[in-house]
């Protein structure tokens, strides 16, 4: 279905709200079969970390998922290139139009992206619960989230050269992926506990 409603947007020209949703909708399927092939396969059994581990891995899920929707509706409105300067816009911190504002909330969202990772990492390394599996993914999240920093501001320096967006777009299904398994690695999604037996 997700493949059909790919071709249909191109070829029926859907406007651009539908096609940032076909994003949103194709990254949690991403999610749900990483987050089933994690379970399925897991050889870690997850702690329960209740405290700011979990909810720092589930805050920056959030987030993730945020900016990959926040970049599809900067793609699909042409906004790319709308600032075409680092780390200003323009050379202005403000952007005085719609499309740079839309370019601004992506650069900003991924600066704040990064930033979260590493006290993500600092708290699942601190927290005695969390496994090695664990401080390991937090540690890969950092690095990986960092060299998408980097891509996402090469896109711009290189004119949205198609490699480097193509590996820009690839690397945002990888960290999606990574903090699937990171909320999992922490105790999950929220699901129910099972009851100890009576």
């Amino acid at each position: 279905a997700q493949v059909l409603l790919g071709g249909l947007t191109v070829i029926w020209e859907i406007p651009r709200e539908i096609i940032s949703i076909h994003m949103g909708v194709s990254t949690l399927y991403l999610s749900a079969v990483v987050l089933v092939w994690w379970r399925l396969g897991r050889r870690e059994v997850p702690v329960r970390a209740d405290g700011a581990p979990l909810v720092l891995a589930r805050v920056v899920f959030g987030l993730a998922f945020f900016q990959i929707l926040v970049g599809a509706w900067m793609r699909h409105n042409g906004a790319g290139l709308a600032c075409p300067d680092i780390p200003l816009c323009h050379g202005s911190l403000v952007p005085d139009g719609s499309i740079q504002t839309i370019h601004m909330l992506h650069r900003v969202v991924g600066v704040v992206l990064a930033g979260l990772t590493m006290p993500l990492m600092a708290n699942v390394r601190r927290d005695d619960r969390t496994s090695p599996v664990a401080a390991r993914a937090a540690r890969i999240l950092v690095w990986v989230v960092l060299v998408q920093v980097v891509l996402g501001f090469g896109s711009v320096l290189f004119d949205l050269a198609i490699p480097m967006t193509t590996l820009h777009v690839i690397v945002a299904a990888g960290i999606i992926s990574l903090c699937v398994v990171q909320v999992e690695l922490l105790g999950g999604f929220g699901r129910a506990q099972q009851a100890a037996p009576v």
